[in-house]
């Protein structure tokens, strides 16, 4: 971890205070190489964490519902994790808890593409066909439903596959899935390398805004360790609001996660809320319960550590 200036720029513009009485200065934390965790890189690279107090290391995780396995086995004392995934622990009365949320939907950050000239065109063709996914169960397959009910075609009609999103654009490209659900950076990359177009978005309509992902810990930690929670929240906070800044996300998508200059000019930026709300989070388990996710309505309230 580094606060020294690159050849992109400082992102500099602001100090994060030392929580005192740190219970936990070591803390693992998984990670994801996409636009919705850039404030989590930004806070490690530029040593916003180290201002609050803590030495805190990053490990990349394939997604948000392999990370949640890991935190539960205590291989991460921290992740960054799609919600469905946590909400799904909680409701089968898991220890996992929100303490903060990463990145709530904003327009273009989501589609589900097809190669240029697949005759695919809109929801309602996806019927029969193949979909990639990250993972099944979560914020891809919840939205994506969302718009195909939409489109007055049911969830069955689709055979969704999982693949990895660093893979995701050659999965399509080859045939192993006719249509692919892809996220910032991946999905301007694809645009830009290889003309892919966009069929839908997911995160348009009911799912407008929806929290996508946010930060997970366990019970035990966030009841014995409330210093090291407050510490990690307050260096997140900074770099949530940094990265509001279009120029400083820019920086940060170049430098930590190696994203071409062409493709950071183009795409579409997230939404960093700086707090928690839980009428919004409650949104993803209303939409869980919908699709089957969830046998019955649940309260997200109580899993949510509000800062």
């Amino acid at each position: 971890m580094t606060g020294c200036a690159t050849s992109l720029g400082s992102t500099r513009s602001g100090t994060v205070p030392r929580t005192e009485g740190i219970e936990q200065p070591e803390l693992l934390v998984g990670a994801l190489p996409i636009v919705g965790a850039a404030p989590l890189h930004l806070a490690a690279q530029e040593g916003l964490f180290q201002q609050a107090g803590l030495n805190v290391r990053l490990q990349q995780v394939a997604s948000g519902a392999f990370a949640v396995p890991e935190l539960l086995s205590g291989k991460l004392d921290i992740t960054f994790s799609n919600y469905p995934s946590l909400i799904q622990n909680f409701a089968g009365g898991g220890p996992a808890r929100i303490i903060a949320e990463g990145s709530r939907a904003a327009p273009d950050n989501f589609a589900v593409v097809a190669e240029s000239d697949s005759g695919l065109n809109e929801a309602a063709d996806l019927a029969g066909k193949t979909v990639g996914v990250n993972a099944f169960d979560n914020v891809a397959t919840l939205t994506t439903n969302a718009q195909l009910q939409t489109a007055g075609i049911r969830p069955d009609q689709v055979r969704y596959v999982q693949r990895g999103f660093p893979k995701m654009t050659d999965a399509l490209l080859s045939g192993d899935v006719d249509a692919a659900f892809l996220p910032e950076p991946f999905l301007s990359a694809a645009e830009v390398q290889h003309g892919v177009k966009r069929l839908v978005d997911p995160t348009a309509g009911a799912a407008a805004q929806i929290p996508i992902d946010g930060y997970g810990a366990l019970a035990p930690l966030i009841e014995k360790c409330p210093n090291t929670l407050r510490a990690f929240r307050s260096a997140l906070r900074e770099a949530q609001r940094r990265c509001q800044n279009p120029s400083t996300l820019r920086t940060v998508l170049q430098r930590d996660l190696k994203i071409d200059e062409r493709i950071s000019a183009v795409l579409s930026p997230s939404r960093y809320p700086l707090s928690t709300d839980v009428t919004s989070l409650q949104r993803v388990a209303t939409l869980m319960e919908l699709f089957g996710n969830l046998q019955a309505p649940l309260d997200i309230g109580p899993m949510v550590i509000a800062a």
